[in-house]
């Protein structure tokens, strides 16, 4: 079984995620840390386990 089709003027879910990923700006470490000093929230979505594996 395949990947979903995308049905004319349909995007699929995985279409979807993709083009708002794109859309994001990743923040190394470093940058991350310098904005959240000034004041910005940081969300952490990984799943709980990759956490302590990842840092």
């Amino acid at each position: 079984m395949g990947a979903p089709k995308e049905k004319a003027g349909h995007p699929t879910f995985d279409s979807l995620l993709a083009a708002a990923r794109a859309e994001l700006r990743r923040l190394s470490p470093a940058e991350a840390a310098v904005v959240v000093a000034r004041g910005a929230r940081l969300v952490d979505t990984r799943p709980h386990v990759q956490r302590p594996a990842d840092g």
